[in-house]
């Protein structure tokens, strides 16, 4: 029996997606329409997808195929309604039985089996049957059950928390609160989404850098990480509207710090979809590795999450260098061939490719029409202003005030010496010429650098010199510095 099988409801949601779906370019309707029309000709035996046509079936792969057949946006033809059902029923299977412990006989206790099987299991709420009720409710429960004091795991048996598994989740919970009627699951369940959502929350903000950025992993001063912060950003856009508004303040930075800051979620959105945008030579082509996956060679196509959250988060995508050049870089991943988008050029499509790139380009078309949650942001703020160096300290204004990085003899006599070729690309030997030192431990000076200037500006400035590798790299000063 299927609890919301109504057709007024079902052909509601397909109007108001194929209404959408016309703001995008003509290329990419066709393209999401061939990838739609191959995911739905070639499900393997067992109703789910791999992350190639024909390869075993995942949760993971096969909640990303639903999705994309989902923001294709058209009505789907009476024989392809099977698909999405068996589909549906692939997912309420196996979600349990994949999620056990090894022993048990499952795959291992992996929390991105249950928070990709409710993403799958919701794209279609019409086609839910009290089976598939049964286990969301089942799958709430677990969610609670795993969950650790400062959001959740990538696996169970993992002390720390992962951000990018934390972001999902609220992200799909705040999904299933925006597809499912109350009624449909008990009322503790109902009460419980809520809790955990807030739960991850606290720990999304609390991860959260001065400077814009969410890392890597959880608890650790790495760089800034695009996919991360990008899916920590749409976590927080998608609780604006479910658990929160936008004028309320969450603690970010308590993670490394003692000292945590209330800022307004909007303002946290904001800041860090203009950081996002500002450093797009870190994603504009790149597939970032998820160190929060251990032994594995998980990767994620930051290049379409970026641009996700940007847009997402008020970035309008003709107006954004950043996101138009995306764009370009994605187009040219798409496979006539194999009717997918690639991870890389000349590799093959993939679901997990496919399922980032046609989220970007459906928030793209969203934002053109005008139904996106997040306002367009108008005038960008500027992190970082008024710096100035005079041959002795560093100052500058950040949001937080007038900062000043004191640095020892050799970091000055570098910092000068980038002061005063700053609108010059110089090499090695240039900086050992003049500092004296070796053109071997440049590289490693120029690190300690920017990790002085990053530590004192509270992480605002970050990094004060960019680095082009290549044969023979070259180093440049980010900012313009006024000599006082």
């Amino acid at each position: 029996m299927d609890y919301l099988n109504n057709t007024s409801y079902s052909q509601n949601i397909s109007k108001d997606r194929e209404r959408h779906i016309m703001s995008i370019t003509g290329h990419d309707v066709e393209c999401i329409g061939k990838a739609s029309q191959q995911l739905l000709h070639s499900p393997n035996e067992d109703g789910g997808w791999g992350l190639t046509v024909g390869q075993a079936s995942s949760i993971v792969n096969t909640a990303e195929a639903l999705s994309v057949i989902r923001m294709h946006g058209r009505p789907l033809e009476t024989e392809n309604i099977p698909v999405i059902k068996s589909a549906i029923s692939y997912l309420t299977r196996n979600v349990s039985l994949h999620a056990k412990p090894r022993k048990d006989g499952g795959r291992g206790e992996n929390v991105r089996y249950v928070s990709f099987a409710l993403l799958g299991m919701l794209q279609y709420p019409e086609y839910i049957s009290n089976n598939t009720l049964s286990a969301i409710e089942w799958c709430i429960q677990w969610l609670n059950s795993k969950k650790n004091s400062d959001g959740w795991p990538e696996t169970v048996s993992m002390v720390d928390t992962s951000l990018g598994q934390t972001s999902i989740i609220v992200n799909t919970l705040c999904l299933l609160c925006g597809s499912l009627p109350s009624y449909a699951i008990s009322e503790e369940n109902n009460n419980l989404v809520r809790k955990l959502i807030r739960h991850g929350l606290v720990s999304i903000s609390r991860h959260r850098r001065l400077d814009g950025w969410w890392p890597f992993k959880s608890f650790a001063k790495t760089a800034g990480s695009p996919t991360k912060t990008s899916l920590a950003v749409s976590a927080l856009i998608a609780a604006r509207s479910v658990i929160f508004n936008g004028d309320d303040e969450l603690n970010i930075g308590g993670a490394l710090s003692s000292n945590p800051v209330k800022v307004q979620v909007d303002e946290i959105i904001r800041d860090s979809v203009l950081k996002l945008e500002a450093e797009y030579p870190r994603w504009i082509n790149h597939m970032e590795d998820d160190r929060e996956v251990p032994g594995t060679d998980w990767k994620d196509p930051a290049y379409a999450a970026a641009a996700w959250a940007c847009i997402n988060g008020g970035i309008a995508p003709d107006s954004s260098e950043a996101i138009v050049k995306a764009f370009k870089y994605m187009r040219s991943l798409w496979s006539e061939d194999q009717q997918l988008w690639c991870d890389t050029p000349r590799s093959k499509g993939t679901l997990r490719s496919t399922f980032h790139i046609v989220r970007a380009l459906n928030a793209a078309q969203l934002r053109k029409a005008g139904r996106m949650l997040m306002p367009e942001i108008k005038e960008h703020r500027v992190f970082v202003s008024n710096i100035e160096f005079d041959g002795k300290t560093l100052k500058a204004t950040v949001p937080t005030g007038l900062i000043r990085v004191h640095l020892g003899e050799q970091m000055m006599k570098l910092l000068n010496y980038f002061v005063e070729q700053q609108n010059t690309d110089v090499s090695a030997r240039d900086i050992a010429a003049v500092t004296g030192i070796s053109h071997r431990n440049v590289a490693q000076y120029v690190s300690r650098l920017n990790e002085n200037v990053r530590r004192q500006s509270g992480e605002y400035i970050s990094p004060l010199v960019k680095v082009r590798r290549g044969r023979g790299s070259k180093y440049k000063l980010r900012y313009g510095i006024r000599i006082k």
